[in-house]
């Protein structure tokens, strides 16, 4: 009898032991989720747009309204780099056409390649700032932190370029679209236009894209525009972006575009 008693009270206490572990747990996870809840509000909301959400927005005035002629004009544009190989191989292609491009350059990479982006300069290309690290979580965490970024930016472009570039363009990572208004007063406030784009490779929106994908998606985003701000990269990975380049420009030849520089 006394072990019956004593088995009861065993499980009576292990019961009571697992129901204050239970309710315990309860209570710590409506805790954690208090806490995140009041994380969440304290960090800035910014939304990242999608590289293909809304291509025809291009909000520098500049290009619609400098051209009164009515004119077709294309803007070649890339961004990312310079990098070690396909910045250069972009450059041969363009001098080989004698057309200008617009680089939307990372400091990074800036300071990673100084040879290839004086190149840049150089042939008389147009230079945009991309912000110098590309981190998304990082830039867009507040307007301060954007600023920062493009002066570290336009600091690179200027001490490797050893003289004052005077930056005036910038191209948001991820572009524009769905950015809150204070990061992009937080551009103007710098003198500063930015840059998106009406028409894409789409080079960003899957791993190696073929050589006729990205011509097709070019070809798709460029129907029933006069003037074409094309977005592409040219990062080490983009090997089909240059690969297609004679035959973009060849097409936008064909068609009759003249080419020129954001700036």
């Amino acid at each position: 009898m006394k072990n019956i008693n004593k088995y009861k009270k065993i499980f009576i206490l292990i019961f009571a032991i697992i129901i204050i572990i239970f309710i315990f747990n309860i209570i710590r996870s409506k805790n954690l989720i208090k806490n995140n809840i009041e994380t969440e509000k304290s960090i800035p909301k910014v939304t990242l747009g999608t590289r293909n959400s809304h291509i025809e927005m291009v909000p520098a005035k500049e290009v619609y309204y400098t051209n009164i002629n009515n004119k077709k004009i294309a803007y070649l544009t890339f961004d990312d780099g310079p990098s070690s190989i396909i910045t250069d191989q972009i450059l041969d292609i363009l001098k080989n056409y004698n057309i200008k491009a617009t680089f939307f350059v990372l400091g990074k990479n800036v300071e990673y390649y100084p040879k290839i982006f004086n190149r840049i300069i150089d042939e008389g290309h147009s230079v945009g700032n991309h912000s110098y690290s590309h981190e998304y979580k990082h830039i867009y965490y507040s307007p301060d932190n954007l600023v920062k970024e493009v002066l570290m930016a336009n600091n690179s472009i200027n001490n490797i370029a050893k003289k004052n570039m005077d930056v005036k363009i910038f191209r948001f990572p991820g572009g524009s679209f769905g950015k809150n208004m204070e990061l992009k007063k937080a551009i103007n406030n710098l003198g500063m236009n930015y840059y998106d784009w009406n028409c894409l490779n789409g080079d960003a929106e899957s791993q190696n894209p073929s050589l006729e994908m990205l011509f097709n998606k070019f070809i798709k985003t460029s129907q029933n525009k006069d003037k074409l701000i094309i977005l592409m990269h040219d990062t080490n990975a983009k090997v089909n972006t240059m690969k297609s380049l004679p035959k973009v420009i060849d097409y936008l030849i064909n068609n009759g575009y003249s080419f020129d520089v954001l700036k």
